[in-house]
């Protein structure tokens, strides 16, 4: 599947880079937009099976190292930003004297994309967006807040599920759920754990934990 949607991909952002370069505004951008943005999806999708397949087979390790989380997630925030014109709204808050953190950059790259892109997804436009990094102990919170319309007790006891979708996922958007069983399994691999806190009408906060480095902290684990 990956090589006919390379293609298709390709084929598509070439024509539409070319046309909003010209500030063409016409129906064959509208087109080529949305061709382009089927086929991102899609190659979401596709790559989500193979990291849960990965991830369930235990083929995947992750490699911790330390790390200094705020800087971090400030650069996650500007690739976000490159690509989602939204993501402007998203706001960064630190506690003082954070220490470092270990972490696979790779692997939380993904926890972090994942999550902040459910909540811009889910939250009414132009409305803030927070990530809230504390410390808690021997971890490092890191909180992701939104203001959307939260979810029922019901919908939050199975969110984590694999293939699980609440309602307004199902209803508003394309998707396999499996983002969230990914980002679970990824954060318990470094030895930490995720949550989320939520009421209808009263948007929602995940939460995952990470490990403080330490002299003893371990660099390569795999998946279980």
């Amino acid at each position: 599947l990956r090589g006919p949607l390379t293609v298709v991909r390709g084929q598509a952002e070439l024509p539409l880079r070319r046309l909003q370069r010209a500030g063409c505004q016409d129906q064959d951008l509208r087109s080529i937009r949305a061709i382009a943005a089927s086929a991102r999806r899609m190659n979401t999708m596709i790559q989500d099976l193979v990291d849960a397949t990965r991830l369930e087979s235990r083929q995947l390790r992750v490699e911790p190292r330390p790390m200094d989380l705020y800087p971090y997630v400030l650069n996650v925030k500007e690739l976000l930003t490159a690509a989602i014109a939204d993501a402007g709204r998203i706001r960064v808050e630190r506690a003082d004297g954070l220490p470092p953190v270990m972490a696979d950059p790779e692997r939380l790259e993904r926890v972090l994309t994942n999550l902040l892109t459910n909540a811009l997804k889910y939250s009414p436009p132009g409305s803030p967006v927070t990530v809230r990094l504390t410390q808690c102990g021997d971890t490092v919170l890191t909180s992701v807040i939104d203001r959307g319309q939260g979810m029922a007790p019901e919908e939050v006891a199975s969110l984590f599920q694999r293939y699980y979708r609440t309602r307004a996922a199902r209803s508003q958007h394309e998707g396999l759920g499996l983002g969230l069983y990914i980002s679970k399994m990824l954060v318990e691999a470094h030895g930490g754990r995720i949550w989320v806190e939520s009421e209808p009408g009263k948007g929602s906060a995940f939460h995952f934990s990470l490990p403080v480095a330490t002299a003893n902290s371990p660099t390569s684990q795999e998946v279980v």
